[in-house]
């Protein structure tokens, strides 16, 4: 039978399930902290006087959308003729910036990686063995083992000759550049299909 007493059962447990949804709903929302951090280049050196944290708001205020960059800690580039050091704020602690003086790790086309200055973070993993070209793998010569780091803008096509360890032969690949900073960008390929 049904009754009057099961109604405000049934009501709460609405009321319940409606509350649940906009939890989740809400929880979906927040942004994860394992997105990337935003980073730039200061313009210039600081002073040994100057605190860090005052220094990059200074230098965030004057800063273009186009200096500010987005990208895993692992994928920072910097020219190599600048010091190895950057501003950054990251996606958990959005209203903090810090001053990150870090080393410069493998450089390759007068372009350097980022060596963030925590203790935690892992080495790098191997580097191919890869030369660019515009036509064909003929120049062997021109080849380095280091990270793919290539000058231009993010989105160019780009291809690069890399080195096939089991054939001791340069096959083509294609693929563009992205997470450029001042010029400084990381070659991504497609991923072949592994059948």
């Amino acid at each position: 039978h049904f009754t009057l007493d099961h109604q405000p059962k049934k009501s709460h447990l609405i009321m319940l399930l409606v509350f649940l949804s906009l939890v989740v709903a809400v929880f979906a929302q927040k942004p994860d902290p394992k997105d990337s951090p935003t980073w730039f280049i200061p313009t210039r050196e600081k002073a040994s006087s100057e605190d860090g944290k005052t220094f990059c708001e200074n230098q965030l205020a004057t800063a273009q959308d186009s200096e500010l960059h987005q990208t895993r800690t692992s994928e920072i580039l910097i020219p190599e003729n600048l010091p190895p050091v950057i501003c950054i704020v990251f996606p958990y602690q959005p209203n903090n910036i810090r001053y990150g003086a870090g080393t410069k790790g493998d450089c390759v086309n007068n372009c350097c990686v980022f060596r963030p200055p925590s203790k935690n973070i892992p080495s790098p993993p191997p580097n191919p063995t890869w030369f660019e070209t515009t036509s064909d793998c003929s120049d062997e010569g021109a080849a380095v083992t280091k990270p793919i780091i290539l000058q231009g803008q993010d989105g160019e096509d780009k291809k690069i000759c890399e080195l096939v360890k089991e054939t001791s032969a340069y096959k083509i690949v294609e693929g563009k550049i992205l997470a450029c900073a001042s010029g400084c960008c990381l070659f991504f390929a497609p991923q072949e299909n592994q059948e």
